[in-house]
């Protein structure tokens, strides 16, 4: 699974359930301390599931994704 490394709000999701995807594409965007991240997937895989929406608030350490 993916972990949300910092505190803020998901502004989007860029994946689905049964998504492939490799190292390096985009999961999510977030917003924290007034800057947005992508964040990206560091391993190659299917997801299994997504456990964010936008607007969300989330918390270091979260899951974000999870990859079968």
């Amino acid at each position: 699974s993916m972990a949300c490394p910092m505190p803020g709000v998901i502004v989007s999701v860029a994946v689905q359930v049964d998504d492939q995807v490799v190292t390096g594409d985009e999961v999510c965007v977030l917003e924290a301390m007034k800057m947005q991240q992508v964040l990206r997937a560091d391993w190659t895989g299917v997801v299994a599931a997504v456990h964010v929406r936008p607007g969300q608030q989330v918390s270091d350490g979260d899951r974000i994704i999870e990859f079968q």
